[in-house]
C-alpha cells in the first residue's frame, strides 16, 4: 500500500513539474479550494442543531429554566432579549417534559397548585391571601390559553364579608391583556372574558371588571350599552345575510341567461326588527250560550184549608255572547319590502371600420327579452306587491376598457416572461457548454498521454530498452515521429507544428 502511494505520489509530482506557472496555479488553488470545501462541509455537518424550547417568557421564568437547564448540564442559547430559550433539538422534547414535571413555565403566574403543599402554620390570611393569588394565576392561565391574547394578569379585590348588606363593597377585578402582534379582540370577545371572570368570582357582576390592553385602552368600554349594540349587530348581520341569499340567487339566473360578467345584481332588503304582541277579541252577537239558570219557587195566596193555595215558578236564565281571544306575537326580521337592482350588458358584434380593422359594436337587447328577464328577477324574489317591491332591470352598455387594458397588459407580460425564460434557459445552456469545452480544453491541455513504444518506433529496436527510456525521452520520441508523419502529409502543417515546438523548447530551457 505505501509503496503504491509512493508511486502515484512520485508520478503526481513528475507531472506537476512539467507545468509551467499558469497550471501550477490552476491546480493548486483548485486542490485548496477542494480541501476549504471539504473542512467547511465538516464544520457544518458537526454543527449542532438548536430549536426553540420555549418563547415569549418573563424574566422570571427564563431564569428559572436557564437554572434547571444549567443543572441538567445541557447546553442552551438565549435570543430576542433572553425572552427565547434554544436547546439541541435532540433534547427538546425531553426537556419539555421534565420541566412541565416541575410546573415550568407557570404560564400566568401561581395556581391551584400552591395548596399542594400543607403548610400547617398558616393563618387564616395567609390561606386568604394563597387562594387569591391561585384564582388569578388560574384565571390568567385560562384568558392566556385565546388566540389573540399573549398574556394576561388578573387582579382580584376580595373584600370582608359585612353584617349589613348597605356596608357590603362590591368585588372588582382588573385584567391586563397583552395581545399577539397584528391581532384584536371584537366586542363579543371583550364580553366573553368579563363573564368567564364573573362567572368565576362568586359576587362579581361584570359591570365591575376592568380590561385594558398593554397600551393602555380601555377594552371594557364595549361592555356598555351592551344590549343595545349587541341587538344593532344582529339586525346588520341577519340584514346581510338576507340581501346575500337573494344577491346569489338572482346572479346565478341572471349568468345562466345573458353569460358569465354580463349581468350585475343588488338586492336591498327592508327587514321589521320590531317585537310586536297582539291580542284579538272576536264577538258573534249571532250566537248565543247560556252561562247561568236559576229557578225560583213562589206560594200564591189562598185558603189553604180548602186548598186553593198554590206556587209560581220562576226562571232567571243568563245568555253570554260567543268571543274568541287570539294572542299573536309577530316574528322578528319579517321582510318589509325588497328592491332589486339588475344591470344587463348587451350583445356585441366584430365589423370592419375606416382602415378596415376589426372593432366591436355594442348591441342592445330587445324589448321582449328584457320583460323576460324582469319576470324571471320577479319570481326568484318572490315579488309581492302588497309589500311594494321595487324591481328595476335595464340595459345598458357596460365599460369594459379597463379589464381590456388589464388583459393586454397580462397577456403582455406573459409573452415577455416567456421569451425571458426561453433566453434565459438559452443563456444558462450556452455557459453549460462553453464550460465545458473549456473543462476539455484544461483536461486535454493537461493530460499527456504516454504508450509504450513499440518495436518498430524503439531506436535499437529492442523492446526491452523501452523500459529503461525515461517518460520524458519517450515524450520527444512520439512528438518526433508525429512530425515526420505530419511533413510527409502536409508540410506546411508540420513547419508550424516545428516552430510551435522549438518555442516551447526554449520555454523550457529558460524555466
Amino acid at each position: 500500500m505505501f509503496e503504491q502511494l509512493k508511486t502515484v505520489y512520485l508520478q503526481f509530482r513528475e507531472t506537476f513539474l512539467r507545468f509551467d506557472k499558469r497550471k501550477r496555479f490552476i491546480v493548486a488553488g483548485t486542490a485548496f479550494g477542494t480541501l476549504f470545501l471539504l473542512i467547511g462541509v465538516i464544520l457544518i455537518s458537526s454543527k449542532k442543531d438548536y430549536r426553540v424550547l420555549y418563547s415569549q417568557l418573563n424574566p422570571q421564568e427564563a431564569g428559572t429554566i436557564v437554572e434547571k437547564l444549567k443543572t441538567d448540564k445541557i447546553s442552551y442559547k438565549l435570543m430576542a432579549g433572553g425572552t427565547t430559550i434554544l436547546v439541541p433539538g435532540k433534547k427538546v422534547y425531553g426537556e419539555r417534559i421534565a420541566l412541565a414535571n416541575q410546573g415550568l413555565p407557570s404560564q400566568g403566574g401561581v395556581g391551584y397548585e400552591i395548596f399542594d403543599k400543607n403548610n400547617i402554620g398558616a393563618t387564616d390570611f395567609v390561606q386568604r391571601v394563597n387562594y387569591q393569588r391561585a384564582l388569578e394565576g388560574e384565571l390568567a392561565r385560562t384568558i392566556s390559553s385565546l388566540h389573540e391574547v399573549k398574556r394576561a394578569r388578573v387582579h382580584l379585590v376580595l373584600p370582608n364579608e359585612s353584617l349589613f348588606v348597605k356596608d357590603q363593597k362590591p368585588t372588582t377585578a382588573s385584567i391586563t391583556l397583552q395581545l399577539n402582534p397584528f391581532n384584536k379582540l371584537s366586542g363579543q370577545q371583550v364580553r366573553g372574558i368579563a363573564n368567564l371572570v364573573s362567572s368565576s368570582v362568586e359576587g362579581l357582576h361584570p359591570k365591575n371588571i376592568t380590561i385594558i390592553d398593554s397600551y393602555g385602552n380601555i377594552l371594557s368600554k364595549m361592555l356598555e350599552n351592551d344590549d343595545s349594540m349587541g341587538l344593532t349587530a344582529s339586525q346588520i348581520t341577519i340584514q346581510k345575510k338576507v340581501e346575500d341569499y337573494y344577491t346569489k340567487k338572482v346572479q346565478s339566473l341572471m349568468e345562466t341567461a345573458v353569460g358569465q360578467g354580463n349581468a350585475i345584481v343588488r338586492v336591498t332588503a327592508d327587514l321589521d326588527f320590531n317585537k310586536v304582541q297582539k291580542t284579538f277579541e272576536k264577538y258573534n252577537p249571532d250566537t248565543t250560550v247560556l252561562r247561568s239558570e236559576e229557578t225560583n219557587y213562589q206560594l200564591t195566596a189562598g185558603d189553604t184549608a180548602n186548598g186553593s193555595g198554590g206556587k209560581v215558578e220562576n226562571h232567571i236564565r243568563n245568555y253570554e255572547i260567543n268571543k274568541t281571544v287570539q294572542n299573536v306575537v309577530q316574528a322578528v326580521g319579517n321582510i318589509r319590502r325588497l328592491s332589486v337592482a339588475v344591470m344587463v350588458d348587451g350583445s356585441y358584434k366584430t365589423i370592419k371600420g375606416k382602415n378596415g380593422k376589426p372593432i366591436r359594436q355594442y348591441v342592445p337587447r330587445s324589448a321582449e327579452e328584457m320583460r323576460k328577464l324582469s319576470g324571471v328577477v320577479k319570481s326568484a324574489i318572490g315579488f309581492d306587491a302588497k309589500r311594494h317591491d321595487n324591481i328595476n332591470v335595464v340595459n345598458v352598455a357596460f365599460d369594459r376598457s379597463l379589464m381590456e387594458n388589464e388583459q393586454a397588459a397580462f397577456a403582455a407580460a406573459g409573452k415577455h416572461a416567456f421569451w425571458a425564460d426561453i433566453i434565459r434557459k438559452a443563456l444558462y445552456g450556452l455557459s453549460i457548454l462553453i464550460g465545458l469545452f473549456g473543462l476539455m480544453k484544461i483536461i486535454r491541455s493537461f493530460k499527456m498521454e504516454i504508450r509504450p513504444l513499440k518495436d518498430a518506433e524503439l531506436p535499437f529496436g529492442d523492446a526491452e530498452i523501452a523500459h529503461e527510456i525515461p517518460i520524458e525521452t519517450q515524450k520527444k520520441i512520439q512528438i518526433q515521429q508525429k512530425v515526420a508523419s505530419l511533413t510527409n502529409e502536409n508540410p506546411n502543417g508540420a513547419a508550424k507544428l516545428l516552430k510551435a515546438w522549438l518555442v516551447d523548447e526554449a520555454e523550457e530551457k529558460n524555466v
